[in-house]
């Protein structure tokens, strides 16, 4: 027992004293059939050795990565040495993981059938709504327009503060606003995506089965028409000339399939990674993180990527 307890200790104390130094971003590189770690630069920090290698974390001051070797896993830390670790559960999963984005609503506060709009409270931060009225989404144009479900059929429009419909209520799907003004809905009309304006005027026609924003102010998207992903600006302009396939937005970059091989396009739909992988991830994506992305090249060999295509292999 005291030598479980004493080998614990130089453990934590080995992570520890890592964790207080400068931390460097060390990427898993694979050379030949074992992985070791290279600096941003693709220069080897720590011999290739290990089976397996994940990125360092830090955890409760401790910086390390975990990793395999000798079909034993172990804690690696940023000098290259490594201690067993005895308290996972398994090795590093090579599996990616998807995350599912969440909606914010304005709740209903009460009902009051004798108001034929909303009335906003500022100082409650609330609003109050009529029995018509379910689900209120967003104001627009100076909080003189409201987004809301009409309780009766189910679909959305927008009306002012007496009721008056300013948008008939014509869609199926919670609102997001786009463009610099938030100018720009995207909403769901007849099972699809589209863009409208704050008139209600169509700016986007309702052909995607998704309509994703990929840059800052929502401008540029990437849209599903079911045959395959258009990247487009908000007016339907193609910033990429082809229909691309498999394709997924993610930290800036769309990782997609064209003509069998998957690449990497920019959210302007310029090429920045060639289409020249059998299989690849987003760019974040479990096992990798931040500004890398995990991907299998032609020869069937898996390992990771910079943004700025840089390959940390070699054989």
């Amino acid at each position: 027992m005291r030598k479980v307890l004493l080998l614990a200790c130089i453990i934590c104390l080995a992570l520890a004293a890592t964790a207080q130094k400068k931390k460097k971003i060390l990427v898993p590189y694979l050379k030949g059939d074992l992985w070791g770690y290279s600096d941003t630069t693709g220069k080897i920090i720590i011999k290739p050795q290990f089976q397996e290698a994940g990125f360092f974390k830090e955890d409760n001051n401790m910086y390390y990565a975990q990793g395999k070797i000798n079909d034993k896993d172990v804690l690696i830390t940023e000098d290259g040495k490594f201690i067993e670790d005895e308290f996972t559960d398994g090795g590093i999963s090579m599996m990616s993981m998807f995350e599912e984005g969440s909606r914010i609503f304005f709740t209903e506060e009460k009902s009051d059938p004798n108001i034929k709009g909303y009335v906003y409270d500022k100082q409650k931060n609330s609003i109050v709504l009529s029995d018509k009225y379910g689900t209120c989404y967003s104001f627009f144009n100076d909080r003189k327009g409201m987004f809301v479900q009409e309780k009766s059929s189910q679909l959305i429009g927008a009306i002012d503060p007496a009721g008056n419909v300013l948008i008939p209520f014509q869609y199926e799907h919670s609102i997001e606003t786009y463009g610099p003004r938030n100018e720009y809905i995207r909403t769901k009309k007849g099972g699809l995506f589209g863009i409208i304006d704050l008139k209600g005027q169509d700016v986007l026609p309702f052909k995607y089965s998704s309509l994703d924003p990929i840059s800052h102010d929502g401008t540029h998207l990437l849209g599903n028409t079911g045959g395959g992903y258009q990247v487009i600006d908000i007016h339907g302009t193609m910033l990429f000339p082809d229909l691309v396939f498999n394709a997924k937005y993610a930290n800036g970059m769309i990782c997609c399939r064209r003509a069998g091989y998957y690449g990497y396009l920019d959210t302007n739909g310029n090429i920045a990674i060639p289409f020249k992988y059998r299989v690849a991830a987003e760019f974040g994506e479990s096992p990798a993180e931040g500004d890398f992305a995990y991907v299998t090249n032609k020869e069937g060999v898996s390992f990771f990527i910079s943004k700025s295509g840089r390959e940390f292999y070699s054989k």
